[in-house]
């Protein structure tokens, strides 16, 4: 199994963060804009190059880390994989460490789904940072 890690320094105190993690609205602000959160489970819906995709998440943890496991998933290589955020304190900021982990080493799976979270990962900061990231329709 292989791990995708990203990381981001942010200006966001803890409050903020945790929104755009668990809410709808934090959620379709930086990732789907289809998002839906109802107790213990995150839905994902989106259209990408004219296919409908949607993610299914169970949460494990919503305080540090925040994690989440993958239950269903029209890409059969995320079921059973999970998402990690940990967040720790800086001076003056905070550091989110993401991790999705479960991948088979290599292959396209792992590597168009390390590519697309450098786009999620950089579109949660551009929301952090500026209330406007780039979400999936």
């Amino acid at each position: 199994m292989q791990d995708i890690h990203h990381s981001i320094e942010t200006q966001a105190d803890r409050d903020e963060i945790v929104r755009a993690l668990m809410t709808q609205r934090g959620l379709a602000s930086w990732w789907g804009r289809r998002a839906s959160v109802e107790n213990d489970t995150v839905t994902l819906n989106f259209t990408k190059e004219g296919q409908e995709i949607i993610m299914t998440f169970t949460v494990e943890s919503a305080a540090d880390p925040i994690s989440w496991l993958c239950v269903d998933n029209g890409n059969p290589a995320w079921i059973g994989t999970r998402l990690t955020w940990n967040v720790t304190e800086g001076d003056d900021s905070r550091v989110i460490e993401f991790t999705h982990s479960g991948f088979e080493v290599g292959g396209p799976p792992y590597e168009s789904t390390r590519q697309i979270w450098g786009h999620f990962v950089s579109s949660l900061d551009s929301y952090l940072a500026a209330g406007r990231g780039q979400p999936w329709d």
